[in-house]
């Protein structure tokens, strides 16, 4: 596993839908944001792990990637 950069992860609320490719809606567990601007792409289906406190780490798809001006958001 490579330690890529450190970010936040938080639970998706009430609204945790995301449009897919295809077009279709799909709902989401976590939002992965704080991620540095320069970080590198993420694309729909790439699997990533998450490294929570305590040190527990999860496997999640990536089912949105967005760069914004200063960070990157991932939703899984």
């Amino acid at each position: 596993m490579e330690n890529y950069c450190k970010c936040d992860i938080i639970p998706a609320g009430k609204a945790n839908v995301i449009t897919i490719p295809d077009g279709s809606a799909k709902n989401y567990s976590y939002t992965i944001y704080n991620l540095p601007r320069a970080c590198r792409d993420f694309e729909y289906g790439d699997k990533i792990r998450v490294k929570l406190f305590g040190n527990e780490v999860k496997e999640f798809v990536v089912l949105g990637f967005h760069r914004y001006q200063l960070q990157c958001k991932i939703w899984v």
